[in-house]
């Protein structure tokens, strides 16, 4: 997480304005990744490593009992999901499972493959569901990337 917007991390704003691979915008959602180290293969990803060099990061340790956690199904992803730029088609059909669980899942969170290491997982929350409190949230403070990930 850039450390800037550590104080927004869990309030949603972020997908409310931007949307995202999974959902549109005008929901709130929140992702994590599965661990500090697949979170940080996609702000690799996503910024680049030339936007890397100049930021600072924060990590959060989050708990979320089994119970709150919807998986995704294989079969509900269409084919190609996981391509860097998948097609209006699929975008639109990613946005839709995103959007469905936002809307009406009775669990905050949705796991979801990760589409750089389709093995590990990420989670879609939603900060408005009711039983959103009961996610345990730590920060584990400061992030150091090495000097080789920053270009």
């Amino acid at each position: 997480m850039k450390r800037r917007h550590a104080e927004i991390a869990f309030d949603g704003s972020g997908t409310l304005r931007y949307g995202s691979r999974w959902t549109s915008a005008g929901l709130r959602g929140v992702y994590l990744a599965d661990s500090l180290s697949l979170g940080i293969l996609e702000l690799l990803v996503h910024l680049g490593r030339e936007e890397l060099a100049g930021m600072e990061f924060v990590g959060f340790r989050v708990t979320i009992p089994d119970a709150l956690i919807a998986p995704l199904a294989a079969e509900a992803l269409p084919e190609n999901w996981d391509a860097g730029h998948p097609t209006p088609e699929i975008a639109h059909r990613l946005k839709a499972i995103g959007d469905a669980f936002l809307c009406s899942s009775p669990k905050p969170v949705l796991r979801l493959p990760s589409a750089i290491v389709p093995s590990q997982a990420n989670f879609l929350f939603s900060p408005e569901h009711p039983k959103f409190q009961r996610l345990q949230i730590e920060a584990i403070g400061p992030v150091s990337l090495d000097h080789r990930l920053k270009g």
